[in-house]
């Protein structure tokens, strides 16, 4: 089941009915929003053998296809993802190789390119083959946090699909009577509106935890002095703990955080922080702006070079 996002499904309902499917689909939005969920549900609906193609309701789930595709397993499915942050050229030949071999069991191929921002040129260049001499009958589908790391010409031959974060109330009346009212209320403000998220919340209640722990640092380090700063990151790599390992999930909720702080400071989200989301300092415009810019020049370094964590954050919490 799909969790929001009932205009892009309709939209994508609709052009299969229409049998007036793109070659290639291009699905934009923020991490942890469900594209990815979204866009097999589209190819299940694709391949599902126990619908009427008159009537394109949500696929059976019970099917061969169905059930195959929810596993990525499916024959007329493939999936290209990341190897060591970055998807290669090699892995578009390997694709190109398969997509030659035409469809086994389907009338369509499908393909999904799970973060395609993170091709590099070489690989999107290759990919540029495929887009402009199609072999045969193929839906490939973009999805990507970072659009913009595509080159135009990629682009120009997809269809823009954007997917936006969802309202607290509708994840909140989805998860409601599932969970505790104090885990619903960590859920649906953790989340973020984003579905991808609240769903892995829901299914392993220790992460809640471990994201109330990262927010709980950076709030830590926004409320501290300079030495202080020092002394929790300190503190936190001494335990050992996963901080080092996953750098980009520490940065990720001090974007978001940041993002929150500036939208209060502009009025668009005036006094919707709770007690816990503001911070005792009173950032500047400016300052919250060169404290975002900052973040996301050391989020795009990470894909791109094998960053010290420790020193990269202690070189980011001067900017803070």
């Amino acid at each position: 089941m799909i969790l929001g996002h009932q205009s892009q499904w309709e939209f994508l309902q609709r052009i299969a009915r229409a049998d007036r499917i793109p070659q290639a689909l291009l699905f934009a939005g923020s991490c942890h929003l469900g594209k990815k969920k979204v866009a097999l549900e589209f190819i299940k609906l694709l391949n599902c053998s126990q619908i009427s193609r008159q009537d394109f309701e949500r696929p059976c789930q019970k099917c061969f296809s169905c059930q195959s595709i929810n596993k990525e397993r499916y024959p007329d499915l493939s999936m290209v993802l990341p190897q060591k942050k970055m998807i290669q050229i090699s892995q578009i030949r390997d694709l190109q190789s398969t997509l030659n071999l035409g469809a086994q069991i389907s009338s369509i191929k499908s393909v999904i390119i799970d973060s395609a921002e993170t091709m590099n040129i070489a690989a999107q260049n290759c990919l540029l083959k495929t887009l402009e001499e199609p072999k045969g009958k193929t839906l490939l589908i973009l999805i990507s946090s970072q659009p913009a790391m595509l080159a135009p010409t990629i682009i120009s031959r997809t269809q823009l699909l954007k997917f936006y974060p969802l309202r607290p109330s509708e994840i909140e009346e989805y998860f409601k009577g599932k969970v505790s009212q104090d885990s619903l209320k960590k859920l649906v403000w953790l989340a973020e509106g984003l579905p991808g998220k609240a769903m892995e919340f829901f299914k392993n209640p220790e992460k809640l935890e471990i994201e109330l722990g990262r927010y709980q640092f950076w709030q830590k380090i926004l409320d501290s002095s300079l030495g202080q700063r020092f002394y929790y990151l300190n503190q936190l790599f001494s335990k050992k703990q996963e901080f080092p390992q996953n750098l980009g999930a520490f940065l990720e909720i001090l974007l978001r955080h940041l993002r929150r702080l500036l939208l209060e400071k502009l009025g668009v989200k005036k006094n919707q922080l709770t007690s816990f989301q503001r911070t005792s300092r009173d950032y500047s415009l400016l300052n919250l702006e060169k404290m975002i810019k900052a973040v996301q020049d050391l989020s795009s370094a990470i894909f791109q070079t094998n960053i010290n964590p420790k020193l990269a954050l202690e070189n980011l919490i001067l900017y803070l």
